[in-house]
């Protein structure tokens, strides 16, 4: 049937739903066999692809003329674990919304989404409520790293003068202050 099947009759399952017209695999794959279309044509099968949005993977799906969009997360869990729980969201383990593997995924909370996220350093937490944007060093256009930054408060605190240490590090004598008075980079200790 498929090149990309394994010896496991477990590897491949159809998506609930939809009666046979699609099959998901635990690798996160969805595989439509060969059938006949509205129009009487006979149709073979193939390997769908996704599509791949910056924050989610998804694909669409037909059955009796209606399509719905499904997360491919989604339709891994749904189809080999069993329906989203009340108030479940699916969760990616390693955080890579690329790895869409049953052994990546598992149903979840929006708390402990926000809890995996900001762990991974991607959101940060300030008064209260999330902020999701790269932060320190993990902007395009840092000139410090921690290092330097933990570096720079040290000799700042020893009485070196900003505009002495703006000329070390290639920054301006405005973000030292800035950066030692803890107004950026308040997440390094």
């Amino acid at each position: 049937m498929a090149q990309r099947q394994t010896d496991s009759s477990d590897y491949m399952r159809p998506c609930r739903g939809y009666n046979g017209r699609y099959y998901i695999t635990r690798d996160g794959e969805v595989w439509r066999p060969p059938h006949t279309n509205a129009r009487g044509a006979r149709m073979k099968g193939k390997w769908m692809t996704p599509h791949r949005g910056p924050k989610v993977w998804s694909m669409c799906l037909s059955m009796d003329g209606e399509r719905t969009i499904h997360t491919m997360q989604s339709l891994v869990l749904d189809t080999f674990v069993g329906p989203r729980p009340c108030d479940a969201i699916a969760l990616h383990i390693d955080g890579d919304i690329t790895n869409n593997r049953l052994v990546n995924l598992r149903w979840g909370t929006k708390s402990e989404m926000s809890t995996m996220i900001v762990k991974r350093g991607v959101c940060f937490l300030s008064g209260g409520s999330r902020m999701c944007r790269p932060r320190g060093e993990s902007t395009s256009h840092a000139k410090l790293c921690k290092l330097d930054v933990r570096w720079m408060r040290y000799l700042r605190n020893a009485g070196v003068t900003p505009k002495d240490l703006a000329s070390v590090y290639g920054v301006n004598a405005n973000s030292v202050y800035r950066v030692c008075s803890g107004r950026t980079w308040k997440h390094v200790s």
